[in-house]
């Protein structure tokens, strides 16, 4: 009687540690849901109306940052600037890069201070500053005031360009970002959200154009 019981216990047992394999298993292969981004006035490039959307945490002080705008951004746009939309969302790791905020707010400005209107051209001189920044790191790093100077060689106006840089708008925004990436789960840049399915790290030139030509198939 006893080895009976001994048995059936066994094989309860048996059956339950089978069924939660196969329920980690289940979980472990269900598609992850996208994820939903609020974009919204957030710079950006490519497309406006896309089929297919990158969002991009990132920090200016960061070489992975750096490394995707100098080298993998100037391969992807001419490829996919009519199809995709690369959406830009700060997220200073102040925690360990001293300038990170002021790196932020100091892009965001250069893009709000060219125009008051023309949302076109406050695209295209964040995006000339932003990539002007990723591309002298090793030069502005510990001097602030070299990020005013790239804004007057942009034509931006210094007065305003400075006003803005600590103005409560810039601080706001720059945090807000970084708020709503916690809360999707970054903790370290660059990390982008392809159609909300999040890629975390660089990437090469081949890996990133399979996932946009998969995403651009659907």
């Amino acid at each position: 009687m006893d080895d009976k019981k001994t048995l059936l216990t066994l094989i309860a047992v048996m059956a339950g540690t089978l069924a939660m394999i196969v329920g980690f298993a289940f979980v472990g292969t269900r598609p992850v849901k996208p994820i939903t981004i609020d974009i919204g006035n957030s710079y950006f490039r490519g497309a406006k109306e896309a089929k297919v959307v990158v969002v991009e945490y990132s920090d200016f002080e960061c070489p992975s940052c750096a490394a995707f705008t100098n080298d993998i951004m100037p391969q992807l746009l001419p490829a996919y600037q009519d199809r995709v939309k690369f959406v830009n969302k700060f997220f200073p790791l102040y925690e360990i890069h001293s300038m990170a905020n002021i790196t932020a707010q100091s892009a965001f400005c250069a893009g709000k201070v060219s125009s008051a209107t023309d949302a076109a051209e406050m695209n295209a001189k964040f995006w000339e500053y932003s990539d002007n920044l990723m591309k002298k790191s090793d030069d502005w790093k510990d001097k602030p005031e070299k990020l005013v100077e790239y804004a007057t060689a942009l034509k931006i106006n210094k007065d305003d360009f400075v006003a803005c840089q600590n103005s409560n708008e810039a601080k706001d925004l720059v945090l807000n970002d970084r708020r709503q990436g916690e809360l999707l789960g970054v903790n370290s840049t660059p990390t982008f959200f392809i159609n909300g399915e999040k890629v975390v790290g660089l990437q090469s030139v081949e890996v990133w154009k399979k996932m946009l030509d998969e995403k651009l198939k659907k």
